[in-house]
């Protein structure tokens, strides 16, 4: 059992990048998780076997490279049920985030966001790198690529706005959102109303890591559909 989470919020409008980590000098949130239970109506966690983090790129490697060889190419198989997920019960997980995402923005008389499996891939990608590599920050370390590099790095379709919300050791969705909703930044990001399109990233760490649970929700407002255009697939 886990006995704390935390939380953490980046946001980009244009050209312009707004950070807002609230609580303590060290800019994120700390405080004490409450019960383990996965929410009412989805099915409880399968805990997924343990995963080790391997280094798939030579030296020669741009950063980008690296990055997509060791975090993104090495995802589950796509195409399946579970997508990029680790089993059924994350992906459930996952498509109940963007429920009860969409609850809040309904509440406030928000369209709703829609699901993009490419911002999926990101979102996952980015969970599982966390997850395996212990550390809990919006640019992924060693490679220093922050959320708008990693999706420049995959995508054609071009977006007029973009952010992340990361959180890690919430035990169910509706502990994270919840979470999320109570720190200013983070419920910015799930309330505005220039964002179209949503990926959501669960990764569950079997091994000794210091968070079992990290959470991501990529967002973006895409000028198009997203889906139609030139992504590359993990």
């Amino acid at each position: 059992m886990h006995s704390t989470w935390k939380t953490c919020i980046v946001a980009a409008l244009a050209a312009w990048l707004l950070a807002a980590c609230g609580g303590g000098s060290s800019g994120e949130i700390f405080i004490p998780a409450a019960g383990n239970g996965s929410g009412s109506g989805i099915p409880p966690l399968s805990r997924p076997p343990v995963e080790t983090f391997t280094d798939n790129s030579p030296a020669g490697d741009s950063v980008t490279q690296s990055w997509l060889k060791d975090a993104y190419h090495t995802l589950p198989p796509v195409g399946d049920a579970d997508e990029a997920y680790q089993n059924a019960s994350l992906a459930a997980w996952a498509d109940e985030i963007l429920r009860l995402t969409n609850l809040e923005r309904a509440n406030s008389g928000l369209a709703p966001l829609r699901r993009s499996r490419h911002l999926d891939y990101l979102a996952q990608a980015h969970a599982r790198d966390m997850g395996l590599r212990d550390y809990f920050d919006h640019t992924a370390r060693d490679y220093g690529l922050s959320p708008f590099d990693r999706m420049d790095a995959v995508r054609t379709a071009y977006y007029n706005t973009a952010g992340e919300n990361i959180a890690a050791g919430q035990h169910s969705p509706a502990q994270v959102v919840t979470a999320w909703m109570g720190s200013p930044g983070h419920r910015a990001n799930i309330l505005n109303g220039s964002f179209t399109h949503i990926g959501i990233g669960i990764y569950y760490d079997s091994g000794a890591g210091p968070f079992a649970e990290q959470w991501v929700q990529l967002f973006a407002g895409f000028r198009d559909d997203p889906d139609t255009g030139n992504w590359l697939l993990p």
